[in-house]
C-alpha cells in the first residue's frame, strides 16, 4: 500500500492559480480518469439527508449547497502508463442514499460490470498528478462547527483560506472579475476533458459542484441527473456505492474502503 505522506500534492490558490494551470489543463487533458474530493462548511440535517422519497434527499441536498459552501477540492489526474484493458463502462452510478431499496438488486449487474473493469484496470500502471485548490466564496455562507473542527484534525488551514481562497460565486454564471470565474474555467475544462470522474459519496459533491461553480440547481432530480449525464458522458464512478452495493464491505467510509481494496 502506497505511503500517503510521500503522495506529492500541488497547492493552489489566488496566488498562483494562473501560474499552475497550464499544469492542471495539461493533467485534465492526459488523464485517462480524474479523481475528486470536495470539502464542504457543512451538510444540514443528516435526517433530511436521508429521506424515504429520493426526490425530497434530492431538495434537501440543494437547500444545503444553496446555503453552504465548497471549502477546497482536490483533483487527481490518473494517466495511464500501459493499458492492458482500458476500462470502458457506458452505464454511470449515483450514490447509494438515492437509490431506493427495490432499486438495488437492480444495481447488481452494473456493479458487477464494474469491479470486473476495476480488477482489469488494477493491472496497469499509472501516473498520478494531484492538486489541491483552497477556495473561498464570495457570498455568505452557512458553517458548522462539526465540518470545521473536523478539517481542523485534519490540518486544514483556515488562515490561509481567508487570505488566499481561490474567490468563486455561487449559481449562475454572471458578469465580473476573470478572477471569480477561475473555478468555472476550470469546471468548463473539466467538462470539455470528457473524461470517467471518480467520486466517494459521489452525490453531494455533483450537487455543490453544480450549484457552486455551473448553475442554479434544477428543480427536480431527473432533470439535474440528466444534465449530469450530459455534463459527464464518460461516466460517474462512486466507491462508496460499490462497497456498499457491489464488494458488500461492513463500513464504506473512505479511510477503510481505501485500506480494504
Amino acid at each position: 500500500m502506497i505511503d500517503l505522506q510521500q503522495v506529492p500534492i500541488i497547492d493552489i490558490n489566488k496566488h498562483n492559480f494562473k501560474q499552475l494551470w497550464p499544469s492542471l489543463l495539461l493533467s485534465l487533458k492526459q488523464a485517462t480518469f480524474v479523481a475528486m474530493d470536495l470539502e464542504l462548511s457543512g451538510l444540514g440535517n443528516r435526517r433530511l439527508l436521508n429521506a424515504r422519497s429520493v426526490e425530497d434527499r434530492y431538495k434537501a441536498m440543494c437547500a444545503v449547497a444553496r446555503t453552504r459552501s465548497i471549502i477546497a477540492f482536490g483533483i487527481s489526474c490518473f494517466q495511464a502508463k500501459t493499458m492492458q484493458s482500458c476500462p470502458s463502462v457506458e452505464t454511470s452510478t449515483v450514490n447509494s442514499n438515492l437509490v431506493d431499496s427495490e432499486d438495488v438488486e437492480a444495481s447488481h449487474d452494473v456493479g458487477d460490470v464494474m469491479l470486473q473493469e476495476a480488477a482489469k484496470a488494477a493491472a496497469n500502471e499509472f501516473t498520478v498528478q494531484t492538486f489541491s485548490i483552497t477556495v473561498l466564496c464570495s457570498e455568505s455562507y452557512v458553517v458548522e462547527p462539526e465540518a470545521l473542527q473536523f478539517l481542523v484534525s485534519h490540518g486544514f488551514n483556515f488562515n490561509q483560506q481567508c487570505a488566499a481562497g481561490v474567490p468563486y460565486y455561487r449559481g449562475n454564471d454572471r458578469d465580473g472579475e476573470d478572477e471569480v470565474c477561475l473555478l468555472r474555467f476550470f469546471l468548463a475544462e473539466l467538462i470539455r476533458s470528457e473524461r470517467p470522474l471518480v467520486f466517494h459519496n459521489g452525490m453531494v459533491d455533483l450537487i455543490f459542484l453544480y450549484q457552486n461553480l455551473y448553475a442554479d440547481l434544477p428543480p427536480t432530480l431527473a432533470v439535474f441527473i440528466s444534465d449530469v449525464f450530459e455534463m459527464f458522458p464518460a461516466g460517474i464512478f462512486d466507491t462508496k456505492h460499490m462497497a456498499e452495493f457491489c464488494s458488500r464491505f461492513p463500513a464504506s467510509f473512505l479511510e477503510y474502503v481505501y485500506k480494504k481494496w
